[in-house]
């Protein structure tokens, strides 16, 4: 019997966490950035998207 997605998803909860947080957190600098900078300013810039993207 193979294991589900859902197995191992679950068997790797740091790895999850990290991920939940680190989404999390590029949520909150967008939403930060965009009281500043309009949304296709911020997407323009590679610098900025590589920043949001590591």
């Amino acid at each position: 019997m193979t294991p589900s997605p859902l197995n191992k998803v679950c068997a790797h909860p740091v790895v999850v966490s990290w991920v939940l947080g680190a989404c999390g957190l590029d949520a909150v600098i967008v939403a930060l950035l965009s009281k500043e900078v309009s949304l296709t300013a911020m997407t323009s810039d590679w610098q900025a998207g590589l920043f949001l993207y590591l």
